[in-house]
Formats: structure tokens, C-alpha cells, sequence
């Protein structure tokens, strides 16, 4: 079991570098959310929401949440 575990492990750490190198290449591909004091944008990664601002010209992965939960700051 601790195999499976470790290799889908692998398999999300992957997939998440590859949202990362997406959002860094184009990072005003998600738009800015008005719902927030900062001006955060959300890219939708399989069942995951990473959260990131962009400034200047870097960008700061702030947060990575399960798509499910409820993250809404007006809730």
C-alpha cells in the first residue's frame, strides 16, 4: 500500500508542477477576482484551486485548495 501511496503521490506533484510552469507562463491566462482584498487569480487544476496573485512580473502561489471546499471569503 505505502507504494501505491508514494507513487500516486508522485503522480499529483507532477501534475501540479506542470499548473505551475502553465501559470508562469501565462500568468493572466485566469482573471483577477474581485471577491478578494487582493487581486488574486484562481486556476482550476483536475480537482484542485491554486490560488496566486500576480506581481509586477513574478508570481506568488499564495494557496492550493481542494476544489470542494468552501473557500469563498463572502460564505
Amino acid at each position: 500500500m505505502n507504494v501505491r501511496i508514494s507513487q500516486q503521490a508522485t503522480a499529483c506533484q507532477q501534475a501540479l508542477n506542470e499548473a505551475f510552469r502553465f501559470i508562469a507562463e501565462f500568468p493572466n491566462a485566469n482573471r483577477a477576482r474581485a471577491e478578494f482584498a487582493k487581486p488574486y487569480r484562481i486556476h482550476r487544476h483536475q480537482a484542485h484551486l491554486i490560488f496566486y496573485r500576480v506581481e509586477d512580473d513574478e508570481v506568488h502561489i499564495t494557496r492550493i485548495r481542494h476544489g470542494r471546499e468552501d473557500w469563498n471569503p463572502n460564505s
